[in-house]
């Protein structure tokens, strides 16, 4: 189906496409100007099943990223997941507004605006860009996709909402955002569609959940967002990018950078036994 925003219809691929072109400008207007709750931009991606990866690999692999286990790790935001508006994060998005709004954003739960909606300060969280495999975002792809990763020290977390985020695994993470630059792609022979021709081509390869760009033959690429002040946390079910989660490193470590002879046997055995993942359904 194509993004309900279009709710005209269309004979043919072809008259979609230039529906498109011929209103490009009035879309990505549209767009850039909306502030969007990724959590409310589509219905329901399920979850790959999480039982195919063992908690050593979860462990090892949280080692690497230098996740400690004083902290939570809500992983906001993905690139790379084509989601029901046909929009697409393209890997660098999210640089230019972690650098701005670093320290000025908070953790709260569902949106929602108010001194009894905040589940951590904005002074208590570190924004993060990491490339993470998608295998522990629970979703069956093959590689690594750049995150949108808060850090947060647990004891920073409202006590309620912590022991919630531990006992509740069907919640999202959601971000707030606007578009700043996005570009619309699309796969045609047409002359006319040349420079949205070559988008397509330059960036379908990136999209793991390709199948309904390529059916419909477009999607948009979104090079540069702005985060609007804040990250959520929805007790909602089904968002238009199932792969957020938060990390949870249960046991405590002594170390939070990576021993360039690896870890020792002590620290492998505390690993190995501490990893929990609280699944996070999003956008």
């Amino acid at each position: 189906m194509i993004p309900l925003y279009i709710s005209k219809k269309f004979s043919s691929i072809k008259e979609l496409h230039h529906y498109l072109k011929d209103n490009n400008e009035e879309i990505i207007l549209q767009k850039k100007s909306t502030v969007f709750k990724s959590y409310e931009k589509g219905a329901g991606i399920s979850f790959t099943d999480f039982s195919n990866i063992s908690n050593e690999d979860i462990a090892e692999k949280a080692r690497l990223y230098g996740f400690k286990s004083d902290n939570i790790y809500p992983v906001i935001n993905s690139t790379g997941f084509l989601d029901s508006h046909f929009d697409v994060h393209l890997k660098g998005c999210y640089k230019k507004t972690v650098k701005e709004q670093q320290g000025k954003v908070y953790l709260i739960d569902t949106h929602l605006k108010g001194l009894g909606n905040i589940l951590a300060k904005k002074s208590d969280i570190k924004m993060l860009i990491k490339d993470i495999d998608w295998k522990m975002l629970g979703k069956d792809y093959e590689g690594k996709t750049e995150c949108l990763v808060f850090e947060i020290p647990k004891i920073k977390v409202r006590p309620d909402a912590m022991e919630f985020i531990k006992e509740t695994p069907d919640l999202e993470n959601s971000l707030a955002m606007r578009y700043v630059n996005t570009v619309l792609a699309v796969k045609s022979n047409d002359p006319a569609f040349q420079e949205e021709n070559d988008v397509f081509e330059q960036h379908i390869s990136e999209i793991k959940n390709a199948d309904m760009a390529k059916k419909y033959g477009f999607f948009y690429a979104v090079k540069e967002l702005a985060i609007m002040g804040e990250g959520s946390i929805c007790p909602v079910v089904g968002g238009s990018n199932s792969a957020t989660r938060v990390l949870d490193i249960s046991e405590p470590s002594n170390h939070s950078d990576v021993d360039k002879n690896g870890p020792s046997k002590d620290t492998q055995k505390e690993e190995k036994k501490g990893i929990k993942i609280v699944k996070l359904k999003k956008k």
